[in-house]
């Protein structure tokens, strides 16, 4: 079971990193075209757009990396609530699963005999549960 958890986590964190490396990469490429399709008007200003372009072209690639690493943050954060509410839900059906079990084993004992087997215990849950399926009904 560990290792396939560790196997999956490793493919989830891979998914993780390539998502947010292929969106952010993206939006850069297209953010360098317009960037070239504008340089032009560096020339105007009496600029170096070879210079310009390589500066601009250097922050936004600065920008870009930090974009990245916080898309991966989010996305692992959002990826490990969701994993945490899961577990918890399967724990809380689990246990709700083993309390149905113990009851409907306490219910087809009391309808097959007499109640005198029972611990105390046993014989107050049955009543318990008596009463609250004969409040449903109604």
């Amino acid at each position: 079971k560990e290792s396939l958890s560790k196997e999956l986590s490793n493919k989830l964190d891979s998914q993780i990193f390539i998502h947010a490396i292929d969106s952010k990469w993206v939006e850069h490429l297209t953010m360098m075209d317009n960037m070239r399709q504008s340089i032009g008007l560096e020339a105007i200003g009496q600029r170096n757009p070879l210079i310009q372009y390589k500066k601009m072209g250097f922050e936004m690639f600065s920008i870009l990396m930090t974009q990245i690493k916080s898309q991966i943050a989010s996305d692992a954060i959002r990826v490990s609530n969701i994993q945490k509410t899961n577990d918890r839900v399967y724990k809380e059906q689990k246990s709700n699963f083993e309390d149905t079990k113990k009851n409907m084993e306490l219910a087809s004992n009391s309808v097959g005999g007499s109640n005198e087997n029972l611990s105390r215990q046993e014989r107050r849950r049955l009543e318990r549960i008596n009463r609250k399926n004969s409040k449903k009904r109604r």
